[in-house]
């Protein structure tokens, strides 16, 4: 969780642990949805 908190924006997997999505800045979907594919596309390549 530490990583999250200190990244300058923190993103959480749809299935991560609760207290994880809370601070995170955004939820992608879960890793069998391609989640970090998506939020690759959303908030890196603005797509």
């Amino acid at each position: 969780m530490s990583m999250v908190e200190v990244a300058g924006f923190g993103v959480s997997m749809g299935n991560g642990i609760p207290e994880l999505k809370q601070i995170a800045d955004a939820v992608t979907t879960t890793q069998d949805e391609d989640g970090v594919g998506v939020a690759i596309d959303k908030y890196v390549l603005d797509n």
